[in-house]
C-alpha cells in the first residue's frame, strides 16, 4: 500500500484502540479524537517499525497548532501520543479492511500527556502549493525523548497505557 493511502486509514484505527482501551468513544465530528463525559483526548500515533523489513520511520509526532485550542470548559483535555508496530512493512500491505489491518498491529503504547507540554515546542509554519492543492499550516513537532516522566502504567488488550506527570489518574481508573 502507498504510504499516503495508509496514513489516511491508520489514524482512525489507532483512535478506536485508544477509545476501547480507555472505555471512551471516538468522536466522529470535527474536533478532538476521543471523548467521554469527563475527558477529551487528541490522539497522535507514529509507526515505529515492522517485524519484517527495516524501515526508518518518523521520530516525532506532528501536532497542528490549532489543536492546542481543543480545551473544553466541562471536560479535561489531554494529549495521547502513541507508537505502534506492524507485522509487515507498509509497502507490503495489500488490504484496506480495518479488521485485517488491526490484525497486522503487533502492539501499541500510548502516553497520556498534560496539554501544556505541547506548548513547549516552537510553532513551525509550513505552506505550499501544487496544481491541485494549496496549504498554509502551523505545526509543532513533539519528541518522545522529551515526554514527561511516566507515573502510572497499565496493560490493556493490545498494548500499554502510560499516564505521565501532570495527568490525574482519577480520569483513567
Amino acid at each position: 500500500m502507498k504510504a499516503r493511502e495508509f496514513n489516511s486509514i491508520m489514524p482512525r484505527l489507532n483512535e478506536y484502540w485508544v477509545a476501547r482501551s480507555l472505555n471512551m468513544k471516538v468522536n466522529t465530528s470535527p474536533g478532538v479524537d476521543v471523548e467521554d463525559s469527563r475527558k477529551i483526548i487528541e490522539v497522535k500515533f507514529r509507526l515505529v517499525g515492522s517485524q519484517s523489513g527495516a524501515k526508518s520511520y518518523s521520530k516525532i509526532w506532528t501536532v497542528l497548532d490549532h489543536q492546542l485550542d481543543y480545551e473544553d470548559s466541562e471536560r479535561q483535555f489531554y494529549w495521547g501520543f502513541g507508537e505502534y508496530t506492524l507485522s509487515l512493512p507498509v509497502k507490503k500491505i495489500k488490504t484496506k479492511n480495518l479488521g485485517k489491518l488491526e490484525g497486522l498491529v503487533l502492539g501499541r503504547e500510548l502516553w497520556v500527556v498534560d496539554p501544556s507540554w505541547v506548548e513547549g515546542y516552537e510553532p513551525s509554519r509550513c505552506c505550499g502549493r501544487t496544481e491541485i492543492s494549496e496549504w498554509d499550516n502551523t505545526f509543532r513537532y513533539a519528541k518522545k525523548k522529551d515526554l514527561p516522566k511516566t507515573e502510572y502504567s497499565f496493560k490493556v488488550e493490545g498494548g500499554i497505557i502510560n499516564l505521565t506527570e501532570g495527568v490525574d489518574k482519577f480520569f483513567f481508573l
